[in-house]
């Protein structure tokens, strides 16, 4: 197929005056039998020197020969509203050559330019060649979108996923999968010279998707050792919002497999269909045909053009204690003014209706409203269903009522929490407060244009398929576990504010898109003009190898100088410039040395390097607060609980949280424990005593929630009477249980499926390090039927998805 699009546009290629030998090694590239490998390998390498060739005029050769000889159908564009087939831009074009030729790739370009068309390039290019795909995303609410997705694009055998939740068809030719899982198959193939998953045979490409988030404080590293373990045979395709230093990344990226760096540029405001690229060359490398290739693309390429302004709000003001003395009560005020010309300042809740009534007004709806408390969520939701008009139709609420039908009908649940009354106006929340049912129901309705007005955290601007006409910034700071002021959160990066920003504008449907951005004082004000006009961040490494990792490694190897190698690889240490190489280098050593101490002080590994029983347990071990984990796994803690105990025990312990800011109330202050079951209680305020060494030992506060405990207890203990059917215990413990307090549905959904997870991790190490060995036969045998019978109290419905 690929051979007779060629064929039938012979023509094209004549608009170039080629010469005779041109010519010549085209029609031998067309002839049959002239080359066995496969026909689009045959062609494009014989072809692809005279479309690349040149310096400016790289990809302005005859634009129909680009359009004619790159499988248009690959990127899968869709139609226009209008039902205009929707053709690939020159960037997506230069892209897909490349990716031709086996390049690494790194595309960074505006929110909504159609980067995903050019994984579908790469995804249908392999699928022609019969290999694999991977594809990893920064979040499981994005793999589970990208697989469902893609099943309706390749068919559901094609396509499989591998998240801490689900393994679904992974020997799949397409696997979406967590940069997480990825990270843990690549590593153990790095450090040990095997495919930890037996999953890597055939992979020719991985494709990363919003790369951005390498620069995540939180879980940038995890990509960082994704990228470095790539093994060099894979290629990479990365995709990106654009980045402040996109040409270092690709040359970090380039440096790991030796290769050189190529630099292709557009032209700001030009035309995506015809517009010039211009190619810089980057970092020498190894003498190799294969390059690493960064697609820049200006923010003002964007298909849709964004219009910023800047929405006057009135700052909330927060109440006064009452029985306060004058003297305080003005101290008390002149707090409160101060709050209120901060940029922590946040609208007053009246300010939202009176917002979305005048984009109701302007015909700017739909609209994706970003506020990053879930409480406030609720406030704000309640005060647009009740204050403003109703969005929908009488036509469009029985279009919601029949889509609710169906859900319900083929047994999905959809939880208590949901504000129906909300939805047939025209209104939802969309946050991780939510279960992923009722996320699936609202993303379905917003893009059927049955929601008008949707409230979403971060979420949603990490290529989520929701798109809007208008997206709306509620707020300058947000709640961060690395916060850069006293008020616990830190300010929206120019990266943050852009990619939420970028949401709004559907191509093929609007002209322009518009974002608001809300200021209630003069200093939120000077900050969103500074943020509006701002290019992209930098992106900086946040890779410090954790206990897992060092564990690993020593266990391979006790040889620093192969760590030094490994670690130079890394966007931490990456430098031009060889001095300051090694003293990045040096410092991260410095860092390992120092984990390396605290596994020895807490008998993880002895003074020889070598591992203790404990640390060979922590090998296997991939995220969490580890060391506490692995303690209590030795120390046959997990032995006396019973399946629900255990399943409370767990659940505390996967979903602790480290305190990166503590305050001295925070070190002094120990809550009730509040939960019923006494052994329960016994082994929580040991776990409370084990934390205070481990802070001595590690200098890390760490907070537990004994609420999260008592909820995941009482779920297991409702699902193990008999008989029990677990959503009426769901719906119990959320409307009725004097036991259980449910916040928001979403969140004790996610803190079970990572106590689920931990709980299959120390299965695994239960079943690699134990089996077999005499003298622990029946402690084995015990704690494995104890950790399936409590994955099975917890994993159902609406867990179990």
């Amino acid at each position: 197929m690929f051979l007779q699009k060629i064929q039938s546009n012979q023509t094209a290629f004549g608009s170039q005056k080629l010469t005779g030998a041109e010519k010549k090694a085209i029609r031998k590239a067309l002839k049959p039998g002239v080359n066995k490998q496969s026909p689009l390998k045959s062609v494009t390498s014989q072809v692809l020197p005279y479309i690349t060739a040149g310096a400016t005029a790289v990809y302005t050769v005859a634009n129909t020969a680009l359009s004619e000889t790159i499988r248009n159908d690959w990127f899968k564009l869709g139609k226009s509203e209008d039902g205009e087939i929707l053709t690939p831009d020159i960037f997506q074009k230069a892209s897909g050559i490349n990716i031709l030729k086996g390049n690494d790739v790194l595309v960074t370009a505006p929110t909504g330019t159609g980067k995903t068309a050019i994984a579908h390039f790469a995804i249908n290019k392999n699928l022609e060649q019969n290999g694999r795909t991977f594809y990893t995303t920064p979040l499981k609410a994005l793999s589970n979108e990208k697989f469902k997705s893609f099943q309706k694009i390749y068919g559901d055998e094609n396509v499989g996923i591998m998240t801490g939740d689900t393994k679904i068809n992974t020997d799949a030719p397409i696997v979406i999968m967590t940069t997480e899982i990825y990270r843990n198959m690549v590593f153990g193939n790095y450090i040990e010279g095997r495919d930890t998953y037996n999953n890597l045979k055939n992979v020719k490409t991985v494709i990363f998707d919003e790369l951005h988030y390498l620069g995540d404080v939180d879980r940038g590293g995890i990509w960082e050792q994704a990228i470095m373990f790539t093994p060099p045979e894979i290629q990479m395709l990365s995709l990106s919002a654009t980045i402040g230093n996109n040409q270092k990344i690709t040359d970090w990226m380039a440096s790991i497999k030796g290769l050189c760096s190529k630099y292709i540029t557009f032209d700001k405001h030009g035309d995506n269909k015809n517009d010039e690229a211009h190619i810089i060359k980057g970092r020498p490398g190894a003498d190799s045909a294969i390059e690493s290739v960064l697609i820049d693309v200006p923010k003002e390429n964007r298909h849709v053009p964004l219009e910023f302004s800047i929405y006057n709000a009135e700052a909330r003001a927060g109440r006064i204690k009452t029985g306060l003395s004058k003297s305080e009560k003005k101290i008390a005020k002149k707090m409160q003014n101060n709050q209120l010309q901060s940029p922590s300042a946040r609208p007053s809740n009246s300010t939202f209706p009176k917002l979305i009534d005048t984009l109701c007004e302007e015909d700017k709806l739909p609209a994706i409203l970003f506020i990053f408390s879930k409480n406030n969520s609720l406030r704000v939701l309640d005060k647009l269903k009740t204050e403003c008009e109703c969005l929908n139709t009488k036509e469009e609420m029985k279009q919601i009522y029949d889509i609710i039908k169906e859900y319900e009908s083929n047994g999905k649940y959809l939880g208590e929490g949901l504000d129906r009354t909300a939805l047939y106006r025209g209104y939802a929340i969309h946050n991780a407060g939510l279960l992923p049912t009722q996320k699936e129901l609202i993303e379905e309705l917003f893009q059927k244009k049955l929601i008008k007005v949707v409230i979403a955290t971060e979420t949603l601007a990490a290529g989520i398929n929701m798109p809007a006409r208008t997206t709306v910034i509620s707020a300058i700071r947000k709640p961060s576990d690395h916060p850069d002021g006293e008020d616990g959160m830190r300010g929206l990066s120019p990266n943050d504010f852009h990619q939420m920003a970028g949401r709004a504008g559907r191509r093929g449907i609007d002209t322009i898109g518009y974002c608001y951005a809300i200021g209630c004082n003069p200093k939120q004000k000077n900050i969103i003009k500074n943020l509006i006009a701002s290019g992209a961040n930098d992106l900086k490494s946040s890779f410090i190898p954790d206990y897992s990792f060092i564990a690993n490694y020593y266990s391979m190897s006790r040889d620093d100088e192969k760590l030094k190698e490994m670690i130079s690889n890394s966007l931490q240490v990456y430098d031009t410039d060889n001095k300051a190489k090694e003293k990045k280098q040096e410092h991260l050593l410095k860092q390992i040395e120092n984990r390396k101490n605290i596994l020895k002080k807490l008998h993880f590994m002895n003074e020889d390097n070598t591992l203790t029983d404990k640390g060979e347990l922590l090998k296997h071990l991939n995220g969490y607060i580890q060391l506490p984990v692995i303690e209590f796994l030795s120390n046959d803690t997990l032995l006396d609980l019973s399946p629900v105990q255990l399943a409370g025990f767990l659940g505390l312990v996967a979903n602790m949280d480290r305190i990166t800011n503590p305050s001295d109330d925070d070190v002094n202050e120990e809550p009730a424990l509040n939960v019923r079951d006494e052994m329960l209680k016994s082994e929580i305020t040991n776990l409370r005593k084990y934390l205070k060494e481990y802070t001595k030992a590690t200098g890390e506060e760490v907070e537990i929630d004994t609420d999260i405990a008592q909820n995941i207890y009482r779920f297991a203990e409702l699902n193990s009477k008999p008989g029990a059917n677990s959503v009426n215990n769901w719906s119990y413990m959320y409307n009725m249980d004097p036991y259980s307090q449910i916040e928001f549905e979403g969140q004790l959904f996610r803190q079970i499926t990572t106590t689920i997870d931990l709980m299959k991790q120390i299965y695994d190490i239960v079943d690699t390090e134990f089996v077999g060995i005499e003298g622990f036969e029946k402690q084995t045998y015990d704690l494995r039927v104890k950790l399936l019978k409590s994955i099975e109290l917890l994993n159902q419905d609406p867990v179990k998805i």
